[in-house]
């Protein structure tokens, strides 16, 4: 029980961090464990992808004329 405690905190905390402050601390206790998995999981994948982007872009080589 405990760990299931400190694992939804961790959720919670990390989500406030790396929401840019779309998302308080004290709403995210008022919502429920599926809604806040979901958020986390947009999160990663909005990471993902910009991680993709970055790597992508990184070989190439702008010309200005």
């Amino acid at each position: 029980m405990n760990e299931q405690r400190k694992s939804y905190r961790t959720m919670i905390n990390t989500i406030a961090l790396y929401s840019n402050g779309s998302y308080d601390v004290r709403d995210m206790w008022n919502m429920t464990l599926p809604h806040i998995e979901e958020i986390q999981d947009v999160i990663v994948d909005k990471n993902k992808k910009e991680s993709d982007a970055t790597k992508a872009a990184s070989g190439r080589t702008t010309k200005t004329f």
